[in-house]
């Protein structure tokens, strides 16, 4: 078997190591602003692309 010489590990946090919306909260803590304008935005475009 080859050796690895880097790994990537990517976990999505939302509602099991955080209670929270994640995408949602941490913009809401840091940027309300932003968060409510992107709110605004919802629905105009896809989440993944406003964020």
């Amino acid at each position: 078997m080859p050796e690895v010489k880097s790994q990537l590990v990517v976990y999505d946090f939302d509602w099991s190591m955080v209670d929270q919306d994640t995408d949602r909260y941490v913009l809401e803590v840091l940027s309300p602003k932003l968060r409510r304008k992107l709110e605004d935005d919802h629905g105009k475009t896809e989440w993944t692309d406003l964020l």
